[in-house]
């Protein structure tokens, strides 16, 4: 089945990036990049930079990238960071 395939990305990729701001205080930002089906060509997807961005929200941003792909004629997988 079809769906079953681009239900679940093949890949996630979850990570942190510690930075000190100007008050010397050191913050923590999360990072989120998920790649869906590749089978037509590499993944292609923009970032989102957002507080409340979470993986639920790439998840669905990189699965809807495939059919803005494929509707567009790109060969390309769908991905979203």
């Amino acid at each position: 089945d079809i769906f079953e395939r681009i239900a679940e990305p093949e890949r996630v990729i979850q990570f942190r990036v510690p930075w000190v701001d100007d008050a010397g205080e050191i913050q923590v930002n999360r990072g989120f990049r998920v790649q869906f089906n590749q089978a037509l060509g590499p993944y292609k997807g923009g970032l989102r930079f957002h507080p409340s961005v979470n993986l639920s929200i790439i998840k669905f941003l990189g699965f809807e990238q495939i059919f803005k792909n494929s509707l567009t004629t790109l060969a390309l997988g769908g991905g979203k960071g």
